[in-house]
């Protein structure tokens, strides 16, 4: 069975029967509902990577949800040049593969 990711809004949170077909729940079936992390939790851990794995001198930006991912760019000290951008699963964890590492920060 694939995992779901559904946004909650303002109403709480409605999964269409389409979505739910389509990750093999049928009529019935339960799901177990558990909290990602949000912007802040993935900054926090975005600074602690920079911090332990690229070096101190590097700015870390506010996370954005785009395609199924948080992306948060790297910027130099200063806060003019892009230098990397690191992404996270919905889950928190960083993405290796497509991430820069110190071999690869601009």
């Amino acid at each position: 069975m694939a995992n779901l990711v559904v946004q909650a809004d303002e109403e709480g949170l409605t999964v269409p029967r389409a979505v739910l077909e389509g990750a093999g729940v049928s009529p019935g079936g339960l799901l177990e509902l558990i909290p990602l992390p949000g912007s802040e939790e993935i900054h926090r851990e975005a600074a602690r990577h920079v911090v332990w794995s690229l070096g101190m001198r590097i700015a870390v930006s506010v996370p954005r949800w785009q395609d199924g991912a948080w992306v948060v760019d790297l910027f130099a000290a200063d806060g003019e040049e892009q230098i990397g951008v690191l992404f996270y699963d919905p889950h928190g964890h960083l993405d290796q593969e497509r991430s820069t590492t110190r071999e690869t920060l601009k």
